[in-house]
């Protein structure tokens, strides 16, 4: 019985590690990073001039599947809200994200994103070694890492 006792609480704490809950004060973090990152591709921006604005919740029933933060000057970056898939499926270096009148196949797009990543947190997908390393590099707090 005990044995038994000791092997569902393992099995149970493995479970928890496979995808955790990436809350909204991490989407952001990573968003910041990711798009600083990006933007310094194309163009010099200090990492301070980079900030989020509004962050809108995608969700299939009562379940967060990804952030959408919009950045303060312009663009927005799509963050999974589980950490066993890739941290950012999505961005844009312009404009700005907003749920009202989404073009047909933007919509059609981000329901495919949400499908996975829900597939992936039933299905309790563990994350690949460089997955992990990517949400690693980018829950980074030395700006001068992300290159």
């Amino acid at each position: 019985m005990k044995k038994l006792f000791i092997l569902s609480t393992l099995f149970l704490c493995t479970i928890t590690i496979l995808a955790n809950k990436i809350d909204k004060t991490t989407a952001k973090k990573i968003a910041t990073n990711f798009f600083y990152e990006r933007i310094n591709q194309f163009s010099q921006m200090d990492y301070d001039a980079v900030r989020p604005a509004e962050t809108f919740e995608l969700k299939n029933e009562d379940k967060t599947l990804i952030y959408v933060v919009n950045m303060s000057n312009a663009g927005f970056v799509l963050v999974s809200a589980y950490d066993n898939v890739r941290p950012v499926p999505g961005y844009s270096l312009s404009g700005k994200y907003t749920d009202i009148d989404l073009p047909p196949q933007f919509a059609a797009l981000l329901e495919q994103y949400k499908l996975q990543i829900n597939e992936a947190v039933d299905l309790q997908i563990v994350a690949t070694e460089e997955i992990s390393g990517m949400w690693e590099h980018l829950l980074t707090n030395e700006p001068g890492l992300l290159q």
